[in-house]
């Protein structure tokens, strides 16, 4: 019951559970089997950014695979990971961090 409460308290994020086959809820918080992964929404994304809805649906949806931001559908909605938007604007910025130094 600890675990399905725990869930319902995080909005906006998905946890995943890799190789936790026979343990309990407990035991994967105190054994580090619990993986947080944030979602955003294409909306919270382009709030950001300062950047339209629709612009970051071009993005998703780009032609060029190294200019596309990953994203993942659910249902009729798009969610971009926060590591992957991450990586995404340090590929797009002029100048990169190595290049500072």
């Amino acid at each position: 019951m600890f675990f399905n409460d725990f869930c319902k308290c995080l909005q906006g994020v998905l946890l995943t559970q890799p190789d936790i086959h026979g343990y309990n809820s407990q035991n994967l918080f105190s054994r580090g089997a619990i993986v947080i992964i944030k979602w955003l929404s294409v909306q919270q994304v382009a709030e950001e950014l300062n950047l339209s809805i629709d612009t970051i649906r071009n993005y998703i949806n780009h032609r060029d695979p190294k200019e596309r931001l990953k994203a993942a559908k659910f249902g009729r909605d798009w969610r971009i990971k926060r590591e992957d938007l991450d990586k995404w604007i340090e590929a797009h910025q002029n100048v990169r961090d190595d290049e500072t130094e």
